[in-house]
């Protein structure tokens, strides 16, 4: 009787420690899970805080303060013109713009050169 005792205890034991270990295996496994998913929301946030720093950096240069100046004031230097185009050149000149900044060329085919300028004219 003794020895079905104890045998049951050990049992019960062994049946305690297996589920104690799967209950903290699973719990190592989401604290993994969270521990990662924060390591990436790091990251991110340091990508964001270091385009903010370059932001930061560009609206306290110089530079945007005189593009400012000029873009908003309609201000220029000494010897310089301003020049003030009409809302229909200044849509040609949008998509002029965004064209060119994204790797593309604006080619009109078939036209030479100067008729182009003549047309600009």
């Amino acid at each position: 009787m003794r020895e079905k005792l104890i045998r049951g205890g050990i049992i019960i034991l062994i049946f305690y420690l297996v589920v104690s270990f799967i209950r903290d295996s699973l719990e190592l496994r989401q604290v993994e899970e969270r521990l990662k998913r924060a390591k990436t929301e790091v990251e991110e946030l340091e990508q964001k805080h270091q385009e903010l720093e370059e932001k930061k950096r560009w609206v306290e240069s110089e530079g945007f303060t005189e593009e400012e100046i000029r873009n908003k004031l309609n201000m220029a230097r000494e010897g310089e013109t301003v020049v003030i185009l009409p809302e229909e050149e200044k849509r040609k000149m949008g998509v002029k713009r965004e064209l060119e900044e994204s790797g593309q060329r604006l080619e009109e085919e078939g036209k030479e050169n100067w008729r182009r300028w003549v047309e600009l004219f």
